[in-house]
C-alpha cells in the first residue's frame, strides 16, 4: 500500500498566537470508502500535549493513557499508564475520547 501526496489543510491559530501550524491531511487514495478520507492523528505522550486553552476542538491519540476508553468517554485524561488513548481538548482539559 502506498500513499498518495500530503495536502496542506488548513492553518490554526491558538488563543495566545504563541504557535501557529498546519495541518497535512494524507490523501490516500486506496483507503477512501464512500469519499471518506481516514483521519490521521497525531501520536504524543500526555506532558507533551500542548495545552488544553490552546487547543479547544483538537484530537490527538496518547501513549501514556491511564484508563480504558470503554466507560471513561469525556473523564479528564491523565497520561500515567501505557494504554493508547484518543483525547480532544474542550478548551479547559484534555478529555478521553
Amino acid at each position: 500500500m502506498s500513499f498518495g501526496q500530503v495536502q496542506r489543510d488548513f492553518s490554526y491559530t491558538n488563543i495566545s498566537a504563541s504557535q501557529r501550524g498546519v495541518f497535512d491531511k494524507v490523501v490516500c487514495d486506496s483507503l477512501i470508502v464512500n469519499g471518506v478520507v481516514p483521519q490521521l492523528n497525531h501520536i504524543y505522550t500526555f506532558a507533551d500535549l500542548p495545552a488544553a486553552i490552546d487547543s479547544q476542538g483538537l484530537r490527538f491519540l496518547i501513549t501514556d493513557g491511564s484508563v480504558t476508553l470503554a466507560g471513561n468517554f469525556a473523564s479528564t485524561a491523565v497520561g500515567t499508564g501505557a494504554i493508547v488513548t484518543p483525547v480532544f481538548s474542550n478548551g479547559a482539559n484534555w478529555l478521553i475520547g
